[in-house]
């Protein structure tokens, strides 16, 4: 018996995928679904039905062409308000509602999380064709779960589901806008000082799937510049990245920084992206000034880490915010002083930390 019941499962499932493949769609009836104890929402078997159908017709796997009520159910088997639909019973439904299989389930609450339990039955043999569980931590996550048994039922797996989801996202076109605050530093070695430093900076970038420019200012502090870059994408998942910009450096009296960055971005998640970069430029100005004396710089930087170099990571909260931390550490050890005796045993590094917050705005697909 049990392999006879094996074989119909295995014939019905195959017929489906060769319907698939010639572009034919199972025809589906959902039910609403069974709660089984009080999950905090009100009507929820037809709420969670609602939700899987309008899933379930997005996949597109299935034709969803009906909607039936449980009462509906109940009535066409003449079971009144007592009972409790079975596979068999749904099965039977279907089979009068004219469908080739019926989705339904239950719903049940343990502590705060809520389980959910979909299946399809066939109309013909009322077998269940597939079954999937999803566990939702609290009704904010439910949503999202259901999505998720959508495309299960709809052979999608979870992994696969995610990773549709996050592609979907970065086909999102956003514009940034936000501010910042950048302690900074600058180290001399000649004459082992370091001077700190702090600035505010103002932000603003575009995002699309093919890349994103953006453009960093500091106008108020003791390290101010200005920046514009962008970042072409090679896939979804990283590109390169490219920068030219202007920093003044008062806090070591005046010091003018012209850099430019080469480097990778990468983007394993929607919501989290890095940079990894490498700096070189050109700088000069007055350095320093001691006993009414001071000595001028002229000189450029080494285009390697880890003496240049920056990092820069950007994450995307569940609402419009985003926060962005980025590091950025230059170091002049190709340079000549007009008056200082041996300038090469010198060593100029300037770094700035910039902690970012940005609210995101979509502008189109």
């Amino acid at each position: 018996m049990k392999l006879h019941r094996m074989m119909h499962i295995l014939v019905i499932t195959g017929l489906s995928i060769v319907s698939a493949q010639q572009g034919e769609k199972m025809r589906v009836g959902i039910i609403e679904f069974e709660l089984q104890n009080d999950v905090g929402i009100e009507n929820g078997g037809r709420i969670i039905a609602e939700w899987l159908a309008s899933e379930m017709v997005r996949v597109g796997r299935f034709d969803v062409s009906e909607r039936l009520s449980l009462g509906d159910v109940l009535a066409e088997q003449d079971l009144g308000l007592a009972g409790i639909v079975s596979d068999e019973t749904a099965a039977a439904a279907g089979k009068i509602r004219g469908v080739q299989a019926i989705v339904t389930g239950s719903i049940m609450k343990i502590g705060s999380t809520i389980s959910v339990t979909g299946k399809i039955i066939a109309v013909e043999t009322g077998l269940v064709l597939k079954t999937s569980v999803v566990r939702a931590a609290n009704l904010d996550a439910l949503p999202h779960e259901i999505e998720v048994l959508a495309n299960s039922l709809s052979e999608v797996s979870r992994d696969q589901f995610e990773i549709r989801l996050d592609l979907t996202k970065r086909e999102q076109t956003y514009m940034s806008v936000g501010a910042s605050i950048a302690p900074a530093f600058a180290t001399n070695d000649a004459i082992d000082e370091t001077y700190s430093a702090f600035a505010i900076g103002v932000h603003a970038s575009v995002t699309s799937l093919k890349g994103s420019a953006w453009f960093h200012g500091y106008p108020i502090g003791d390290m101010r510049g200005i920046g514009i870059g962008g970042m072409y994408n090679i896939t979804p998942f990283w590109g390169i990245v490219g920068e030219y910009g202007f920093m003044a450096d008062d806090a070591t009296d005046y010091v003018e920084v012209y850099y430019y960055i080469l480097g990778v971005g990468i983007q394993p998640r929607h919501e989290l992206s890095a940079k990894l970069m490498v700096i070189g430029g050109t700088t000069k100005g007055v350095i320093w000034v001691w006993d009414d004396d001071f000595e001028e710089v002229d000189g450029s930087f080494t285009f390697m880490p880890p003496l240049s170099y920056g990092v820069e990571i950007n994450y995307r909260f569940e609402g419009p915010s985003a926060i962005m931390v980025r590091y950025i550490s230059a170091s002049l050890t190709d340079y000549t002083l007009t008056q200082h005796a041996d300038p090469f045993d010198n060593f100029y590094q300037a770094s700035q930390l910039s902690i970012i917050w940005q609210r995101e705005f979509a502008i189109g697909r």
